[in-house]
């Protein structure tokens, strides 16, 4: 199975890499309402963003008006007034635009409003949250052997070309001919046995095995899908490994105009033939993703509204904002990926690969103060391995989570470990079968980012009750990586579960089909590398199962009890991120009392907020 928290594209990393610099500290996703899961073949509307928009988030005005905004100075050849500009991280890839092989840039606006996928999955929004895109809907037959996607017929490339059947048949087998591409090792390509076209707009798919969750790799929830259709007349005869696809040729709104890399920008320009203008016709005709600069300089670039969205942290805009200034929007928007403890659970590690050992680990996480005093804004503690979304509450099972709280109680910590045998000695440290215990926790994150101050605090409680604990930053380049996956570690702060379509996703991800031993090079995202037969068991069983059936629901109530046994991932707190917009230019950005679509300028989904702004004062 696909390991359906990455997406090819390490959203965590680039997400901390992007902000971390600015002074602030990565199948298809998700699924939300009963009825989309199996056999779907018509979903949300089309266009997810609610009427008006704009305005200002939390009383703090919010621009436009009866006056147009004067021209401004910034770094692109293109009219200002014309042009949106959103702030990203350090670009490297110029030139390359294809998004199978590594280090291709992302956050670019390439994936944003270039490239396009069979669905969208909108966060912000509790029910009729799939839009239905370049695929109009899917079924499955009685068996869950075979699947049937309907795609649009007016969808087209953005050289003219028609998008076809073609096309998708090419793209999978292109995958199946080529194992070291990026989402190579998704189930839509080794789950796919045939794959056959009776009409240009019609893809028939034979499975390998029964599976219900098929369609999840065509969903864009958590930045993109695992599936990104190539145009076959493009590619075809290229080698997909080497290939730049220069002319960067997807179905999106926009088409590449310039690269630029001495002023470090990439600058898209409105295709004026773009396929679904009737749901998506943006007003900005150019688009340009630009490397911000230091978090003072792009706090004042922002001021200046040299940038559109990004630039200002959220320590910027809410101090701009507390000074009078009316331009500026603070949305709020939960990450996919809660905060939490990651452990080795392999054998080789010791009381580590006790289960009790990881709730004493829980016991001794004072969530509330992580949630309240650490991170910025404000946020909850977990009580599930999932996040916090409306539609995510039907998988919620109340009298499991009450047998097993996420509470800090160091007195329980204490009485898990004498239960062990994790006696203290006279100077009060603790051994463990003749060895005195001692941890290490790394974080890929700096001193002063918000996971490595949970781990900090953390290490503060184990040396407290007797194991002394440091922590350690792995900030270089691939040091933290090449770490989880040789199993070099004790503990991890980090994030993760990453769940968003259901519960087995989480289950799944920690079952020994992935196991690789300490030692040995992980290609398969063990991080945990926990072996527990009962937990293989369950969550082959949901594997099979219909996620919106009511038969399922006891599978899932026992494998949310045997993973809360086991606990791997230890879950912290919700992951509360802000994103920071201003209005002299563009209004209609999402806020948080009119979040019509996750706001994220990294997600695919941005495409959307793009296709709502109007410019100021119109």
């Amino acid at each position: 199975m696909s390991r359906y928290d990455s997406d090819s594209f390490d959203t965590e990393e680039f997400l901390h890499y992007t902000m971390s610099r600015r002074g602030i500290l990565a199948g298809g996703l998700a699924l939300g309402g009963a009825g989309l899961l199996a056999g779907c073949t018509s979903g949300g509307a089309a266009n997810p963003a609610a009427k008006g928009g704009g305005g200002g988030g939390g009383g703090n005005g919010g621009g436009g008006g009866a006056n147009q905004p004067p021209e401004q100075a910034a770094t692109i050849p293109t009219p200002r007034k014309q042009t949106l500009i959103v702030a990203q991280g350090q670009f490297a890839s110029y030139g390359v635009y294809n998004p199978y092989i590594p280090n291709v840039d992302y956050a670019t606006g390439f994936g944003q409003v270039v490239k396009e996928y069979f669905y969208y999955l909108n966060l912000a929004k509790s029910t009729d949250n799939l839009i239905m895109w370049q695929s109009k809907g899917w079924k499955y037959n009685r068996d869950y052997t075979q699947i049937t996607f309907d795609l649009d017929p007016n969808c087209h490339w953005n050289d003219g070309k028609p998008f076809t059947s073609a096309d998708v048949k090419f793209t999978i087998e292109m995958f199946q001919k080529n194992k070291s591409l990026n989402g190579a090792a998704s189930n839509f390509v080794s789950e796919a046995k045939t794959i056959s076209t009776p009409d240009d707009h019609t893809v028939v798919i034979d499975l390998t095995r029964r599976d219900t969750r098929y369609h999840y790799d065509f969903i864009c929830s958590v930045v993109s899908a695992a599936f990104l259709a190539a145009p076959q007349h493009v590619w075809e005869g290229q080698d997909p490994t080497k290939f730049k696809n220069p002319d960067a040729v997807y179905t999106g709104p926009y088409k590449l105009k310039e690269a630029n890399r001495t002023l470090q920008y990439y600058l898209w320009e409105k295709d004026p033939n773009y396929w679904n203008k009737a749901n998506l016709d943006p007003a900005p005709k150019y688009v340009a993703y630009l490397t911000a600069p230091a978090a003072d300089a792009a706090a004042e670039d922002f001021k200046n509204a040299k940038i559109d969205q990004g630039g200002a942290d959220f320590q910027h805009a809410t101090q701009l904002i507390k000074s009078g200034y009316k331009k500026a929007i603070i949305t709020s928007m939960e990450d996919p990926c809660l905060r939490s403890i990651h452990v080795n659970c392999d054998p080789t590690k010791g009381i580590l690969s006790d289960y009790r050992m990881r709730w004493v680990i829980s016991s001794l996480m004072d969530r509330e103060t992580y949630a309240k005093s650490i991170w910025t804004p404000q946020t909850k503690p977990a009580v599930y391995p999932w996040p916090g979304y409306p539609y995510m509450t039907k998988w919620e099972i109340p009298d499991v989570a009450s047998k097993f709280p996420l509470t800090y109680n160091p007195g329980k910590a204490e009485q898990l470990l004498d239960q062990m045998g994790a006696k203290k000695g006279s100077g009060g440290k603790r051994s463990y079968k003749g060895k005195a215990l001692s941890f290490t926790i790394i974080t890929p994150v700096a001193n002063t980012g918000y996971e490595y101050l949970i781990g900090q605090a953390l290490a503060k409680e184990l040396t407290k009750v007797g194991i002394p604990t440091t922590i350690k930053a792995l900030t270089g380049p691939g040091l933290y990586g090449a770490a989880v996956d040789k199993g070099d570690y004790d503990i991890r702060s980090e994030w993760g579960p990453c769940s968003t379509m259901d519960p087995w996703q989480t289950y799944d991800g920690n079952t020994s089909k992935y196991y690789v031993p300490v030692g040995k090079q992980s290609t398969t995202g063990d991080g945990e590398r926990l072996k527990d037969p009962k937990l293989d068991k369950l969550s082959a069983e949901l594997s099979n199962a219909d996620p919106n059936s009511a038969a399922s629901t006891p599978i899932f109530k026992d494998a949310l009890t045997e993973w809360f046994t086991q606990m791997p991932v230890i879950p912290s707190i919700h992951t509360v991120y802000t994103h920071q917009s201003n209005t002299t230019y563009w209004t209609g950005w999402p806020t948080n009392d009119n979040l019509y679509i996750t706001p994220n300028n990294w997600w695919g989904q941005f495409m959307f907020v793009v296709g709502q702004l109007k410019p100021a004062g119109s």
